[in-house]
Order: C-alpha cells, then sequence, then structure tokens
C-alpha cells in the first residue's frame, strides 16, 4: 500500500482491521503521528517494508515517529527487513531495541534523526547479521568517529554518511 505524501491521511486512532497480512506499507510524508505508527505496527505483523519517513527538508509535515515508534516495531513486526524513517528528528536511542526484535532488518535509513555515537555503536552491536545497510546522512550527532568505529564494529555493514572522511 502507497499513500506517500497525502498528508493527515493515518492520524491516531487509526484502525487496520483486516491488514494483518500487509507486507509492505508506503506512508511517508502522510503526517502519521506516533500513536498511529504504535497502533500500526500492532496491527500489522507481517510488514517487511515500512516507508514512513517525513515529507522534505523543512520537516513541516514530518511524521511523528519517536523511539516509541521503533521499539513497538521491535516488538510487533519481527519480519520487518525494510525501514525508511528518515527526517524524524525525535528519532534518537530506539534503533537497538528495533533491531533487536526486528532479526530480519537488512536496510535501515536514519537520515537526518538524531541518532548519536553511542545508539550506532549499540544498534551494532544488537544487529543481526542480516544488518547490511545504514544510512545516516545529516545527523547532527554522528560524527566521523563514531562511523568509524561503526565500520571497525561490523566491517560487513555499509554504513552511508554525508561526513567528509580524513
Amino acid at each position: 500500500v502507497g499513500l506517500l505524501g497525502l498528508a493527515g491521511v493515518l492520524q491516531t486512532g487509526v484502525t487496520l482491521h483486516g491488514c494483518q497480512q500487509l507486507r509492505e506499507l508506503r506512508i511517508s510524508g502522510c503526517g502519521v503521528s506516533d500513536e498511529g505508527l504504535c497502533r500500526i505496527a500492532e496491527e500489522c505483523h507481517e510488514l517487511e517494508v515500512l516507508e514512513c519517513a517525513g515529507s522534505g527538508a523543512d520537516w513541516i509535515q514530518r511524521t511523528g515517529i519517536t523511539d516509541r515508534t521503533l521499539a513497538a516495531l521491535g516488538e510487533h513486526c519481527n519480519r520487518l527487513r525494510e525501514l525508511d524513517c528518515a527526517r524524524n528528528p525525535m528519532i534518537m536511542n530506539g534503533v537497538a531495541s528495533l533491531a533487536s526484535g526486528c532479526r530480519r532488518l537488512s536496510q535501515l535509513q536514519l537520515s537526518r534523526c538524531s541518532v548519536t555515537n553511542d545508539s550506532l555503536a549499540e544498534l551494532l552491536v544488537v544487529a543481526s547479521d542480516a544488518l547490511e545497510l545504514v544510512v545516516l546522512s545529516d545527523c547532527d550527532f554522528i560524527t566521523i568517529e563514531g562511523v568509524k568505529a561503526g565500520w571497525k564494529s561490523r566491517p560487513q555493514v555499509k554504513i552511508v554518511t554525508s561526513l567528509t572522511l580524513g
């Protein structure tokens, strides 16, 4: 299902009864609240691909994703392989709880989120061997040292960043 850019489509109180078999949901730019995304996680256990990125550089229509959403996805959506939750600045430390529950997670897009070096390190410790790609472009709290430490701890994981490596 794709609802890209339809602002306000799925707000709080979203009901997805009958969508338990949903495998892909693309709702980037729809202004989904944190509560709405937690409900999606609770109802859609078969999700394999979820795109719920904010909607543009100005973040005016950004989704309400927080670490609470990532914890709900980790708890309820263990088949998740790809997650794009870029441009959601309230995501900070929940990536490890996501990865510990989503053992099939192979691609994680976190550009323009508030992920830190510590949360990246924790993610790489708890993530399964399925993890192949983490995108961290324009993450203000990720440093070159954090990326290099990530490469050293998990060389098989491609870490993409906008940082200039010296």
